[in-house]
């Protein structure tokens, strides 16, 4: 998996850009905190994620469809922006982090093969296959090219000063 971590220093609006298939287009990301009023995140102009009563919302996450449907989680965590900004002990951290993640080809299979037809007795009549030489994971049906469970992982982190970027 390809990783990529930004930091940013004060409050406003961070940008960066990223791509998230390596076939897929490269988007703007901006990231916006409103001190402890508000935050929001916004792709390719577009707001995604608008974040209201911080002290509340300060963790959590979305799934973001890109790239004709491709599903990218964003997590956030502003405990640390919110609560521990006028810590000065080393051990707190005083971020705010965002991420954003590609899922892998076994993560995004949906369960369609269940047409809802009545073929449970079909299946349950069938004994079950016999084992074949080494385990293969679900999911991962051949093809050949890139990896199906290669992906990438944005890690953006905002300080209130510069003290704790190292």
């Amino acid at each position: 998996m390809a990783r990529r971590r930004e930091r940013f220093v004060g409050c406003g609006c961070w940008s960066t850009r990223a791509r998230f298939l390596e076939s897929g287009a490269e988007h703007d990301i901006v990231v916006a905190l409103d001190g402890e009023a508000e935050a929001w995140v916004t792709v390719d102009g577009r707001k995604v994620v608008q974040l209201r009563r911080l002290r509340w919302n300060f963790r959590g996450s979305h799934t973001l469809f890109l790239d004709g449907g491709a599903p990218v989680d964003m997590t956030w965590d502003l405990h640390g922006w919110l609560f521990h900004a006028a810590d000065p002990s080393p051990a707190s951290s005083c971020a705010a982090v965002f991420t954003f993640q590609t899922r892998g080809a076994s993560e995004t299979k949906f369960w369609i093969e269940d047409d809802g037809d009545g073929d449970d007795d079909l299946e349950q009549s069938q004994p079950p296959a016999a084992p074949r030489g080494p385990k293969q994971k679900l999911g991962g049906g051949g093809g050949g090219g890139a990896p199906s469970e290669q992906g990438f992982c944005l890690l953006i982190q905002g300080f209130r000063g510069a003290s704790k970027i190292a």
